[in-house]
């Protein structure tokens, strides 16, 4: 391995979104696009974007999409209330190269988080990830090295590559029969053109599920626009000429995520649900994506991974049309004593549920 000569910089938005299309490290989640959404998703936290490049040289070898967000406990490094992600490197570099790339990162993490006052920082591996395997891998031996205690979960993804078939009988018995049942008066259409008005459709049917607005309308007007550069698709579902639900895609490369349901409270028990998916998967099946995140698989078996019951039976729900649990790589790590409050707090709750299970 040559010497690097690693220095810390900032790109503008163009070079940025370049790097993550050529890193095998990089989603949709790396990007500019994301990074707006996420400023704009929850003004409480009053999220600051600290993204930053390692470069080796004039080159640029890895990107780091990390924000300052203020919490309850004072400023933490999140995404959203949720972990950033984990750095994206180069396609170029050699095994050892990596780990000396996201030794400097991290590096510099630890930099910012004195400069800022930070307590806490979390990031996250995405599974859909060009080279999953290889970037959990690298980023779990970095991230351990650096103090990072390991806060690993697991989401389910359906391999889009089986045939129709296969993907049936991957389904569960109930799923299946829901999927037969509800494509005899269900019609899904699929939106991918924002001056479609079928999106004022799915904002409204999200207002009126979740009982209120859950969120600027910036963040809906950025999902709009991504229909239209190829980064999401909606799912409409009809009966009677009615819409009854909606499904919305991030896609990217060849993976595609979950983000998004919204269906009508009064369709409760009819298998709205089923049509979306199913209607998903094929249209990204066809459309040449080959990976689809369903989303998280919660368990309420660890410390840092405990869920309300309605999580919990949304992660079965998703669980059901098939697909393997994958591990999700994570990590976070404390700057200060007092921020480990958090995990006591954690460590207690699980030996709380332990002690109900004696």
């Amino acid at each position: 391995m040559t010497a690097m000569a690693l220095a810390i910089g900032a790109v503008d938005d163009v070079t940025w979104d370049a790097f993550c299309t050529a890193s095998p490290s990089a989603w949709f989640w790396h990007t500019t696009a994301w990074r707006d959404y996420t400023l704009a998703y929850r003004p409480e936290l009053g999220t600051l974007s600290l993204a930053f490049a390692v470069f080796d040289g004039s080159e640029s070898v890895a990107a780091v999409p990390l924000s300052l967000e203020q919490s309850e406990g004072g400023p933490e490094f999140t995404f959203g209330g949720g972990p950033c992600w984990a750095p994206a490197c180069a396609p170029q570099l050699a095994p050892a190269e990596a780990q000396v790339v996201l030794r400097r990162a991290l590096d510099h993490v630890d930099v910012l988080a004195a400069e800022h006052g930070a307590a806490r920082g979390a990031f996250v591996v995405s599974p859909l990830v060009p080279d999953p395997a290889t970037t959990g891998l690298r980023w779990a031996a970095a991230a351990v090295r650096a103090g990072y205690l390991d806060t690993t979960r697991v989401s389910q993804v359906v391999d889009l590559t089986a045939s129709e078939d296969e993907m049936l009988r991957a389904m569960t018995k109930g799923h299946r029969a829901d999927v037969k049942r509800a494509q005899r008066d269900i019609e899904v259409e699929v939106v991918v053109d924002a001056a479609d008005e079928t999106f004022v459709a799915y904002q409204r049917m999200h207002e009126r599920a979740a009982g209120r607005v859950t969120r600027p309308q910036r963040t809906f007007d950025l999902m709009r626009h991504w229909l239209s550069t190829g980064n999401a698709v909606l799912f409409a579902a009809r009966r009677a000429g009615h819409f009854v639900g909606f499904a919305y895609v991030l896609r990217y490369g060849k993976g595609a995520y979950y983000a998004s349901a919204a269906n009508d409270p009064d369709e409760s028990g009819q298998p709205v649900g089923h049509a979306l998916q199913w209607r998903a998967i094929t249209w990204l099946r066809d459309a040449g994506i080959t990976t689809y995140e369903l989303g998280a698989q919660p368990f309420d078996a660890l410390p840092h991974d405990q869920s309300s019951e309605k999580e919990l039976a949304i992660a079965r729900f998703k669980r059901g049309f098939g697909g393997v649990g994958v591990p999700v790589f994570g990590g976070e790590r404390y700057w200060t004593s007092d921020a480990l409050a958090t995990v006591q707090h954690r460590l207690d709750r699980y030996a709380g549920r332990l002690s109900s299970e004696d």
